[in-house]
């Protein structure tokens, strides 16, 4: 499908360095929606909760090789939710967000990883494994019943749900510090320049040049970090 003519444009520049994106309500609810429609469809608080019961069970009798069977099974089904997840498509924006709220290692391809890495680690130690993969499911539970309160914290204000409309689109920038010496002015000066980059190519469907517009608020992400 093709953009409409002059669609607006948003330009959402965000430095990696200092692991910061700055969020508007409407953003916030919208990575919020996504995030917990993710984890009950794919039922990672249950599956998680299975795999951390039966890791607890297998630490109180070691010599059940029922348990063990059941521990396998409970990680294979995680594993296999958590590749399909569709965090694991989140745009660069919304990454950056769940790194900001704390909740990154929580999802997709981070949290198989992690699991996976505990097992690696602790093939043994299945005690070890089992207290780790227990903070892993306390945190999952948390995250959940967190979303919950908060979707419904917004829907009770009235607050929407960022969406684009029919040819609308963002574009998102990564500005290393280096690239500007953490200096506004510089800032500045890049903005400019993806501005003449950016330009020609919204021109296409139009005969006007767009205004590409940068957030307010990411701009707080010029800031020295501590």
């Amino acid at each position: 499908m093709q953009p409409e003519r002059n669609a607006p444009a948003q330009l959402t520049a965000v430095n990696p360095e200092l692991d910061s994106v700055a969020m508007n309500a409407e953003r916030l609810h919208a990575v919020a929606r996504a995030l917990r429609d993710d984890l009950d469809r794919n039922e990672i608080p249950q599956l998680m909760g299975q795999l951390a019961g039966v890791l607890a069970s297998s630490v109180q009798d070691p010599t059940n090789s029922d348990l063990s069977r059941q521990i396998g099974e409970a990680r294979e089904q995680v594993v296999d939710k958590l590749r399909v997840s569709k965090t694991n498509e989140f745009p660069d924006s919304w990454l950056l967000a769940l790194k900001e709220l704390g909740v990154d290692d929580l999802v997709g391809m981070n949290l198989l990883w992690r699991i996976e890495e505990i097992f690696a680690r602790n093939e043994i130690t299945i005690s070890t494994a089992s207290d780790e993969i227990g903070e892993i499911n306390t945190r999952i539970q948390e995250l959940s019943a967190t979303l919950n309160q908060l979707i419904g914290a917004f829907e009770a204000f009235g607050i929407g749900s960022e969406k684009l409309g029919p040819g609308e689109f963002e574009v998102g920038i990564l500005i290393p510090r280096a690239a500007v010496d953490n200096e506004l002015e510089e800032l500045g000066k890049e903005f400019t320049k993806l501005d003449s980059i950016l330009g020609p190519f919204a021109e296409l469907n139009g005969e006007n040049r767009p205004t590409f517009k940068s957030d307010p608020l990411p701009r707080r992400t010029s800031r020295s970090s501590s």
